[in-house]
């Protein structure tokens, strides 16, 4: 994954999380307020065989982290479903704009 697409689905996941008023949960639990969080993410996506596009980040602890369950209950499944959803509905197909 390029930079310039880090960046377009960093942006776009931030929007997600706000319009779903998760971005403060996410902020404590995924990112744990590490400056460096941001830049671990986009090595993991360039190392990752499996963790490959924007599509994948809800779906494995490498987005999400390791304490996703304190989102709650069956969140992550749902997280995964409107993320999904959102990226269609922004024309996003996991990398970049369509």
């Amino acid at each position: 994954m390029t930079q310039k697409e880090f960046d377009v689905g960093f942006k776009l996941l931030k929007r997600f999380l706000k319009e779903n008023n998760i971005y403060n949960s996410f902020l404590k639990i995924t990112a744990h307020n590490n400056p460096s969080f941001k830049k671990e993410l986009l090595r993991n996506f360039n190392s990752l065989h499996y963790f490959k596009t924007w599509n994948d980040f809800f779906k494995y602890t490498n987005g999400v982290g390791d304490d996703y369950n304190e989102y709650g209950e069956g969140k992550i499944i749902e997280f995964i479903e409107k993320w999904k959803k959102f990226m269609d509905e922004h024309h996003f197909d996991g990398l970049k704009y369509y």
